[in-house]
């Protein structure tokens, strides 16, 4: 027996991690991939809530631009209300100000301000936007 102590030294130990070490490297590395998660999710979400805003831009510029060239414009709100996506667009059409710097061009050009509300997230969400538009000329009575 003393024959086999001399060759094993205590300084030796069996190479490799613990139970313990193993489980405690893996909780950290999960806890990392659930933050990266996270943020990957909030990045998404943020991403869409752009992109609804986005779209709501373009829907606003469209009926603004089918106002332009369908209807003559007048002074009194409208509102109109889209199903898809649920969209209240309310516009007025406004006169050029005699203090205007654009006063000028106070008989060839008209304001247009337009209001896009909707709920994201039961959230109300507006959109504002001011366009100058040339008025058209009106006809003369014979």
């Amino acid at each position: 027996m003393k024959f086999f102590k001399i060759f094993v030294s205590r300084s030796q130990k069996p190479s490799g991690f613990t139970i313990l070490e193993v489980l405690i490297a893996l909780g950290i590395l999960v806890m990392a991939s659930a933050a990266i998660t996270n943020v990957q999710m909030r990045i998404f979400a943020n991403m869409q809530r752009n992109q609804d805003d986005v779209d709501r831009v373009f829907l606003l510029k469209k009926y603004l631009t089918e106002i332009l060239l369908s209807k003559p414009l007048q002074t009194k709100k409208e509102k109109i209300t889209i199903e898809n996506p649920a969209t209240t667009i309310t516009t007025q059409a406004s006169p050029i100000g005699k203090k205007s710097s654009l006063a000028a061009w106070e008989d060839s050009l008209i304001f247009i301000h337009a209001q896009a509300d909707w709920k994201a997230e039961n959230v109300p969400q507006n959109l504002h936007m001011l366009s100058i538009a040339f008025k058209p000329k009106e006809k003369e009575k014979k």
